[in-house]
């Protein structure tokens, strides 16, 4: 078992050619960036803009690599969209009972 950035981007294509993916769950942000209310909107935009695309230069990709991610995208369906499916996954799992 391992997690679909490592298929999609590690294992080399011969090594992918002999494994059968059982299933792909559905795609969850892993680490989330917040600015906090009443900030500049023009300086938002502009932290915004750095943060998007820093991937595309070496110092960005390299100051990406501590935080153990390659770029940061904006929610496509905006941020309420995404944190209420993500609190709806949450209220899934808290029903399940541990051993």
């Amino acid at each position: 078992m391992t997690d679909d950035y490592n298929i999609d981007t590690a294992f080399p294509e011969e090594a992918k050619a002999q494994l059968v993916e059982l299933a792909r769950t559905e795609y969850t942000p892993r680490q989330v960036a917040v600015i906090r209310s009443g900030l500049d909107e023009e300086l938002v935009q502009a932290i915004i803009q750095v943060l998007t695309t820093m991937h595309e230069t070496e110092a960005g990709a390299a100051a990406l690599e501590p935080f153990q991610t390659t770029r940061f995208d904006e929610f496509p369906e905006g941020i309420e969209t995404a944190t209420a499916r993500m609190r709806a996954m949450m209220e899934l799992v808290q029903d399940i009972q541990l051993p």
